[in-house]
């Protein structure tokens, strides 16, 4: 990273971890048993103290942030993930513990079935969602699975029943929206916000007002590092801090934030726990990302510097939003996180919005979005903002990119430009956009008559 005691043209970098060969020693903390883990390169545990630390670092995680409450309905995202096992094994425990340990809430588990978003095959799909069914099944849960394409579908039921196949289809909005993205970043962004869209919905749906999350140290301080790198670090607090509180009703926490990889390994290893191994977004990907290359960078570090990654998290964890302030930002019609795209003079955005107009518009009369004036976007009834003559059957409404850049803060600014058209996201975010649009023109209308 940086380097230190710089003299006489001596530069020393930051030493690489040293790997102790702690496996067969005593452990730290009870000194009597033999130690079976060794986390951080130089802390060795036996089997018992390690599993009475993770469970008391889960449940500080949540006590500690006093925001789960007795009689809450929490609503338990699940992916078939290690980390995601791992969260649903210690919430078991905690029913089963004394009574006065006990957690008081009552959880819901939904897998959400993102095979759409890469063109799998229904077989494929169907083969892991059989998987996931299988190990629900074991923890006697209420546990439901979705299909990411109903946030598509406003009247659609979000979520079905495990007793109950997942309707699966070949024809995708959701692939034909990604089909159009060509930059592999946007595409990675734009799935995170639906996905993050799609829990929100869900929950709601089933009446919870919690839900729980399973990134871990590296998907933190990978995200942080990425969102930076995306314009988002007006969102840092929400996406990486315990409680994204962007809803007014819906918070979503991350209990497990401060587990490690080896952590989290070792504990699915203690307990048998086997994770279904669904191809990552990296496997799939058609290229490079932005959040491809910086997880693969967090991961060299946590192999090399673990502190690092602690150290990197922990800075970011301490940027937090002024509550007043929170309040009296707009929304992001897409992501849900404050509107930064106010533009201020000698600020880097408008520096941006300036360069971008002189960059795109050339000698013809186009706007700072890119677009011409005289040209709509490419959907049917000549992107006007109107009911789709094309559509009757789903009472579509089509807007501009123009129309919609008002209600987007910049980093989803970024992934609409690589859109065809705004009107491919689903219609919750169009109807979202049009709102703020209509509230927006009816204050310019009165505003010389506000006191």
């Amino acid at each position: 990273m940086c380097t230190v005691n710089y003299e006489d043209g001596d530069i020393n970098l930051m030493q690489e971890k040293q790997v102790l060969n702690l496996i067969g020693s005593n452990c730290k903390k009870c000194s009597d048993n033999v130690a079976e883990v060794v986390l951080r390169g130089k802390d060795a545990y036996c089997r018992t103290c390690f599993l009475q630390y993770a469970t008391h670092k889960f449940r500080a995680s949540l006590g500690k942030s006093k925001m789960v409450h007795k009689g809450d309905k929490v609503l338990v995202g699940f992916s078939g993930s290690a980390s995601s096992l791992a969260l649903l094994h210690l919430i078991k425990a905690g029913f089963e513990e004394e009574a006065h340990k006990k957690l008081v809430f009552e959880p819901f588990i939904v897998y959400i079935d993102e095979g759409a978003a890469f063109n799998r095959s229904i077989e494929n799909r169907r083969s892991v969602l059989r998987k996931i069914t299988d190990i629900l099944k074991r923890f006697n849960f209420n546990s439901y699975t979705a299909n990411i394409e109903c946030i598509f579908y406003t009247n659609d039921k979000t979520y079905y029943d495990l007793n109950i196949e997942l309707p699966i289809t070949s024809d995708s909005e959701l692939y034909n929206m990604f089909s159009k993205i060509k930059c592999p970043t946007s595409k990675e962004d734009i799935l995170i916000k639906l996905r993050n869209n799609f829990l929100l919905k869900i929950a709601s749906d089933l009446g919870c007002n919690k839900i729980l999350t399973a990134e871990t140290l590296v998907n933190t301080a990978s995200k942080l590092l990425s969102n930076i790198s995306l314009g988002r670090g007006a969102q840092l607090p929400f996406d990486i801090g315990f409680c994204d509180s962007r809803d007014k009703i819906i918070k979503i926490l991350r209990p497990m934030q401060d587990f490690g990889s080896e952590e989290i390994e070792f504990y699915n290893s203690v307990y048998e726990l086997k994770p279904v191994n669904i191809p990552s977004w990296s496997e799939e990907a058609d290229g490079t990302s932005i959040q491809i290359l910086t997880r693969r960078f967090v991961d060299e570090l946590q192999e090399n510097f673990p502190a690092t990654i602690s150290t990197v998290y922990r800075t970011g964890a301490k940027l937090n939003i002024e509550k007043d302030a929170a309040e009296s930002v707009k929304n992001c019609s897409l992501c849900k996180g404050p509107l930064d795209t106010s533009v201020v003079e000698s600020s880097s955005l408008q520096a941006t919005m300036y360069s971008s107009l002189i960059s795109k518009c050339g000698p013809e009369d186009n706007n700072p979005n890119g677009e011409k004036k005289s040209n709509a976007d490419p959907v049917c009834c000549n992107g006007e903002r109107k009911k789709c003559n094309c559509d009757t059957a789903s009472d579509r409404i089509v807007i501009s990119k123009s129309e919609a850049m008002n209600s987007l803060c910049y980093g989803c600014r970024l992934i609409t430009k690589d859109l065809e058209s705004i009107n491919l996201l689903p219609k919750d975010i169009i109807k979202s956009v049009i709102e703020n649009n209509a509230l927006r023109q009816m204050k310019n209308e009165i505003q010389d008559f506000l006191l």
